[in-house]
């Protein structure tokens, strides 16, 4: 989990932002703009359940083009899947030398 903080930040995530994820608030209108809250819950519906409705996927639509869409769903099967892949075969996950989890 550590590392997920310094690349959030570096990333531009703020705190309120990493800890409504962290705490599954998504919709969460103080920490995230309405775009961001619409494809969040597209993300956390795709990935709890495995497919988008319909009408969740129409109204993320309204927001966001069909090659955004398509890149977020590429990104989080990518995640999801070395997330697996690191899970099941307990595959350690350690920080550079001096201790920074940012690489570059």
């Amino acid at each position: 989990m550590e590392q997920h903080v310094s690349i959030a930040q570096a990333a531009g995530v703020r705190k309120d932002q990493f800890m409504a994820i962290a705490e599954e608030r998504f919709n969460d209108a103080a920490a995230f703009i309405e775009p961001e809250r619409i494809l969040l819950h597209f993300a956390n519906t795709l990935l709890k359940k495995g497919k988008v409705p319909g009408v969740v996927f129409k109204h993320t639509l309204q927001h966001f083009s069909i090659e955004e869409l398509a890149d977020a769903m590429i990104v989080l099967g990518y995640y999801r899947m070395l997330s697996g892949f690191i899970q099941t075969f307990n595959i350690p996950i350690d920080p550079q030398a001096d201790g920074n989890w940012v690489k570059g």
